[in-house]
């Protein structure tokens, strides 16, 4: 999948080159990732049960940015990554999405409120513990997002927003308590960031 955004992203760059406004950018971003859980299927010795548990991890992670601005009012933007939640310390999330973003302009050129769609990917992974075994898994889908963005100077550029990866991933994870257990549960990922940008 990841391979996939990545020459999305590479096609839609070559096939807007030739516009006037085209400016890429780079960066760096700081984010504040959130990992909630829904349901949990335990499943021992070929019996299984379903129960409703709402769990919570979150964890700080420094990614990657690129894109480019397409004209006074259009993005797309790419962004990047991976870093291990904090409460439990065993899952590491790794996050790769795509988007087209649409700025609002309330106090200036790329300066005020803006709104994107695009793809994402994201992969799970929990390390293994005295009584769980290492296991991933991963999921594409919808990202949403939205926030605020600011064209500092020709150089820098701020964005600060919220990414919403609508992405259900179902992770399997084997545990050995005297007997073989092997407990599935639905996860998705959700992102607050802070980017820091240079303007070609």
């Amino acid at each position: 999948m990841k391979k996939t955004l990545l020459l999305s992203m590479l096609l839609l760059i070559i096939s807007t080159n030739s516009l006037a406004e085209f400016q890429p950018y780079i960066g760096v971003s700081m984010n504040d990732f959130s990992l909630n859980g829904s349901e949990m299927t335990t499943t021992d010795s070929g019996s299984s049960r379903t129960s409703s548990v709402e769990t919570s991890d979150s964890g700080f992670a420094i990614g990657f940015t690129a894109g480019a601005f397409l004209n006074d009012t259009k993005r797309i933007n790419l962004s990047y990554f991976t870093g291990e939640e904090n409460d439990s310390s065993i899952f590491t999330v790794t996050t790769t999405s795509a988007s087209v973003d649409h700025s609002f302009n309330n106090s200036g050129v790329h300066r005020g409120w803006f709104l994107g769609v695009g793809l994402s990917s994201v992969k799970l992974k929990n390390k293994s513990t005295r009584n769980i075994a290492t296991s991933s898994s991963s999921g594409a889908g919808l990202l949403v997002r939205g926030g605020y963005e600011y064209k500092l100077d020709n150089q820098l550029f701020l964005d600060v927003g919220l990414n919403l990866h609508l992405v259900d991933i179902n992770h399997k994870m084997r545990m050995d308590l005297g007997n073989n257990i092997e407990v599935s549960t639905k996860l998705d990922v959700s992102n607050s960031y802070l980017s820091l940008n240079y303007l070609f």
